[in-house]
């Protein structure tokens, strides 16, 4: 956060409170937000910058967000800024926190809207001794899927 005059942060901090509602335990940002989600304000006057409310919080009530570290939340909620939802983390600590969570969604197999080949066609193509070329060609696809399928590196749900 750039260096501000503390009646300017001041002012920041009413406004973000001033734009809020609380939700459960969560203080959510009702300003403007950004396609992901998170609260952003304005500081700096009219050619200021936007910056994120929940980093804005954490820095004025936790201190400086060492460089490279990410303001993560608890409670996965984007425009929550509730100083108790909010920890700091590496990028590698956000994304294992997302997968933990089960809010990473890898979606393989016939879940995945772009599947071509069923659970029933991974299993005939195991058995299938025919040359791989002949058999990508009836599926319809490159000869390293059906070679993936038959070493277990793909669709080893089906």
């Amino acid at each position: 956060m750039p260096k501000v005059p503390i009646s300017t942060i001041q002012d920041v901090i009413a406004k973000i409170l001033s734009k809020s509602h609380k939700e459960g335990d969560c203080l959510v940002y009702d300003g403007y937000r950004s396609v992901t989600g998170y609260g952003k304000v304005k500081v700096g006057g009219r050619n200021g910058k936007l910056l994120l409310v929940h980093r804005i919080m954490y820095e004025h009530y936790r201190g400086p967000i060492p460089e490279g570290m990410f303001v993560c939340h608890s409670c996965d909620n984007p425009p929550c800024f509730n100083i108790d939802h909010l920890f700091l983390g590496t990028q590698d600590d956000n994304m294992k926190d997302m997968v933990s969570k089960k809010r990473a969604f890898r979606t393989t197999g016939e879940k995945s809207g772009v599947h071509k080949l069923s659970y029933i066609d991974v299993e005939n193509i195991r058995k299938d001794n025919r040359y791989i070329a002949i058999i990508a060609k009836e599926y319809g696809v490159v000869k390293s899927t059906i070679s993936m399928i038959k070493n277990f590196k793909s669709r080893k749900d089906g």
